[in-house]
């Protein structure tokens, strides 16, 4: 989202990616827990007989993001001869064990038609961008953002599905934001407002006193 002033450049933009999101989903089914994601129960440990560990999920997530930037930026000259790549399945751009690989991708392809129904909540539904930033909420979130624009550069705002609301920061411009499927309209701001803040806490001074860094 652009700013409602045409003289600030500065952006903020939300994403919804099945790839990010069967990545909170792995945690939920197998029942492994990794800060911020702790507020689920046990699960059927399958990912982790296969050989998923919360370091190696770290940098699955980042593996996971970075192939999401690669579509974003696809169009660009420099991207042109990796355009003709197929897009990479969640399993694939895990680094572990061949068979955690193949876990994924059949919890990856099971998670989709939940997904696909709740994508149309958080586009069209009750949880749409015109119930979450409602008239006038937008502005205000903006302004509430201006003080973080030299310090998070760009603000993208992956949106998963998950019981309990969550931030995850990922240096320097990435956040994940959960939404409960009964999350309140304006709870979304507030995820927003809180993800530029830890963002800008780390971009400043690197991981904050009490914070873990996403990947360390």
């Amino acid at each position: 989202m652009h700013s409602p002033s045409a003289e600030d450049q500065w952006q903020w933009h939300e994403e919804l990616s099945s790839l990010a999101n069967v990545c909170v989903y792995a945690l939920v089914r197998d029942g492994m827990r990794v800060p911020p994601f702790t507020q689920h129960p046990d699960g059927d440990n399958s990912l982790r007989r296969n050989g998923l560990t919360p370091m190696l999920w770290r940098r699955w997530l980042e593996a996971v993001l970075k192939e999401m930037r690669r579509h974003e930026l696809g169009q660009d000259a420099q991207m042109a001869q990796s355009r003709a790549r197929p897009p990479q399945t969640p399993g694939s751009l895990c680094a572990g064990p061949i068979e955690l690989g193949r876990a994924i991708d059949e919890m990856w392809l099971e998670s989709l038609p939940a997904w696909n129904r709740w994508k149309a909540e958080l586009t069209t539904g009750r949880l749409g961008i015109r119930e979450r930033l409602a008239p006038g909420h937008y502005e205000r979130l903006w302004e509430s953002l201006r003080p973080f624009h030299d310090v998070v550069p760009d603000l993208s705002i992956v949106i998963v599905e998950y019981a309990a609301p969550t931030i995850m920061p990922v240096p320097p411009t990435d956040a994940i934001v959960a939404l409960p499927v009964d999350a309140p309209a304006d709870s979304y701001a507030a995820g927003v407002l809180e993800s530029a803040r830890r963002l800008a806490s780390f971009n400043r001074s690197g991981a904050a006193e009490g914070q873990d860094r996403p990947f360390d």
